[in-house]
């Protein structure tokens, strides 16, 4: 039953086969959602019921196997105060996986600098997280 909730997350990231600028996802399963150190404290209501009663979180979860990327647009900002043209360069990665996106019927809908991580060596920005991203069909006007 969760696998079949799960598609719906999926959907939007099976439909982008690659661009270099969008999140590449090498494989995916469902298993029990971690508790993790600070779980109680950060995010109490997400914790699974049969770990905190009065949480409305799931027994289960999605993982997907993704590349590790270095850093969020943020961390790569505050760490190497990016010049004028190196800014345009990400902006221009950006835009290329919005249009992609986009091209392939999918809206991100959480665009923010915590989705958009860098490889700090080469300067690659690629939009991950489609946990809210949603698949309409082509003839659907957005």
């Amino acid at each position: 039953a969760i696998e079949k909730a799960m598609e719906k997350e999926l959907l939007p990231l099976r439909k982008c086969f690659y661009h270099p600028n969008v999140v590449r996802m090498y494989s995916c399963f469902v298993d029990s959602f971690p508790l993790l150190n600070e779980a109680h404290e950060y995010y109490p209501m997400a914790i699974p019921t049969r770990l905190s009663p009065d949480s409305f979180g799931r027994n289960k979860t999605l993982f997907i196997v993704m590349r590790r990327y270095d850093l969020t647009l943020n961390q790569y900002i505050q760490l190497n105060k990016p010049n004028i043209h190196e800014r345009l360069l990400l902006f221009s990665q950006l835009l290329e996986a919005l249009l992609y996106l986009n091209n392939h019927s999918i809206v991100h809908r959480d665009l923010k600098s915590d989705n958009l991580l860098i490889c700090n060596e080469t300067g690659e920005l690629v939009l991950a997280d489609f946990g809210c991203a949603l698949y309409y069909p082509p003839d659907l006007k957005v």
